[in-house]
């Protein structure tokens, strides 16, 4: 049934004495004035406007009145760097700025080009360039001529004293290897002519004029170029790689430099999960106070304020809902991707917690929620 006059009257003036709009239509109203009337009450009550008188000195303070020092000293530096702008700008006549602007500009390509740039181009050289292009100590053409070259003495030698029936006992003969054969053949030629140079050594003064001493101290020196040009040859490779190894020293700032900006720039499109162990602490605290209420529900004790409970839980489970939204939205990518990210599931997990059910139903959502999520999981 509807209400007395006088309970109509009351709640008019009371509505009066608070400054709220009446919401009962006017006797005789259309619909349409009805609803417009409607419209302007919700309005005046959903404004900033507070619906019982509030003293000034008993109001919130403001966000300027409690962080006046900070924004003091904001704008204390703002005045400062503003006021140094223009002491040094063309307004006062003075070129510093345009001075620091070309002195900054010219050292920031500097840095790039002999940090960045020279060893990126040091290195694409070295790869690409150097090694095809670059002058050998001693090139392997050469190598393998005098290679070639002390065979052949080798095997004269050793023919020659095959046929003479010398002292070295170490000849081939007629049917000895080509000259060209391989290390096999030098060794042996080697050792048939050094037991020759032994002999020699016996009578060195007769052996230097009428033997083969002198013919065996010249194949030795052409044994020591050939062994000084695979040394040469080796030498050559080794600084190569050692150049290659020091351009790309050089290089190290480039590419932590490129893989610095990589990562940041991953990092800015890619959303990043957060940390449970540091990062995700208040959220999982603020789950564990809400739980703690639910058990008060789940379990009541006599005398205890059941509407209180459910209130509290209620403002905790808000708490913990804020402190995830929070931390999932500092994780969000450069266009808010949320496609690896748990905070859908996880948003419709806490609305369900703040849905009426069974507080069983909720205790048993709650376990699943710390159990399944990474934010809710220490270790």
């Amino acid at each position: 049934g509807g209400a007395s006059p006088a309970g109509s009257a009351a709640l008019r003036a009371l509505r009066a004495t608070l400054g709220a709009p009446d919401l009962e239509p006017a006797p005789g109203a259309t619909v349409h004035q009805a609803a417009r009337d409607a419209i302007a009450a919700s309005a005046a009550l959903s404004s900033s406007e507070r619906l019982v008188h509030v003293p000034r000195w008993a109001r919130m303070p403001s966000e300027l009145q409690r962080h006046w020092v900070k924004y003091g000293v904001v704008w204390a530096l703002a005045g400062a760097g503003a006021l140094f702008v223009v002491r040094h700008s063309p307004l006062a006549g003075s070129s510093d700025l345009q001075r620091w602007w070309s002195a900054g500009v010219g050292a920031t390509r500097a840095a790039l080009d002999a940090h960045l740039l020279a060893p990126l181009q040091a290195v694409r050289d070295e790869l690409f360039t150097t090694f095809r292009s670059r002058p050998s100590i001693v090139s392997l053409a050469e190598y393998e001529a005098d290679r070639d070259s002390l065979a052949r003495m080798l095997g004269d030698f050793e023919r020659d004293r095959g046929s003479a029936g010398g002292a070295g006992g170490g000849g081939a003969g007629p049917g000895a290897p080509p000259p060209a054969a391989g290390d096999a053949v030098l060794v042996q030629g080697m050792d048939t002519m050094m037991r020759r140079y032994e002999h020699e050594l016996k009578k060195p003064i007769r052996n230097l004029v009428a033997g083969d001493l002198a013919r065996c101290l010249l194949i030795q020196v052409q044994k020591l170029k050939v062994d000084s040009e695979s040394a040469m040859l080796e030498i050559d490779q080794i600084l190569k790689s050692n150049e290659l190894s020091i351009a790309l020293v050089a290089a190290v700032p480039a590419f932590l430099i490129a893989g610095g900006l990589l990562y940041w720039t991953s990092r800015l499109i890619t959303p990043a999960p957060p940390d449970p162990k540091t990062e995700a602490v208040p959220a999982r605290l603020a789950l564990v106070e809400a739980e703690r209420s639910l058990a008060v529900l789940a379990t009541p004790e006599p005398g205890r304020d059941l509407a209180q409970a459910a209130g509290l839980y209620a403002f905790q489970l808000a708490a913990a809902y804020e402190e995830a939204r929070s931390l999932f939205a500092r994780h969000r990518g450069l266009f808010g991707g949320q496609a690896s990210s748990e905070w859908p599931a996880l948003q419709a997990e806490l609305k369900e917690l703040g849905a009426p059910g069974p507080v069983a139903r909720k205790l048993g959502g709650l376990q699943r929620i710390m159990r399944a999520y990474s934010i809710y999981q220490q270790f």
